[in-house]
């Protein structure tokens, strides 16, 4: 059996305990909303990443073309033999398969 003494002990602990819990929702909400606030340019950068994210897909090449073309205007030979490296790694699997074909009777 729980005494009276005892009793009004629990009910302080109560008092106490949804005091804080308050307490813990208030400081809680304020610093979700500071948050919040802070971070608001997060959700404006990307509706305008999504929005312009097609322009810069065309752009990006050309820009990359303008760049490499301002720098120098004659490509030298270490980067044509790049190209042709990367160009013809590509192109092999594509090549591959026709040059093994059998003639055909």
């Amino acid at each position: 059996m729980v005494t009276v003494t005892e009793l009004k002990q629990l009910q302080a602990q109560k008092t106490i305990l949804l005091a804080k819990g308050q307490i813990y929702r208030s400081t809680f909400q304020f610093e979700y909303e500071r948050l919040r606030e802070r971070l608001g340019w997060v959700q404006r950068s990307a509706s305008f990443v999504r929005k312009t994210y097609p322009f810069f897909i065309l752009a990006a090449p050309l820009a990359g073309f303008l760049i490499m073309r301002r720098r120098r205007k004659r490509p030298r030979r270490g980067s044509k033999l790049a190209l042709a490296w990367q160009i013809a790694r590509y192109a092999w699997p594509l090549v591959k398969p026709l040059l093994s074909r059998k003639p055909r009777d």
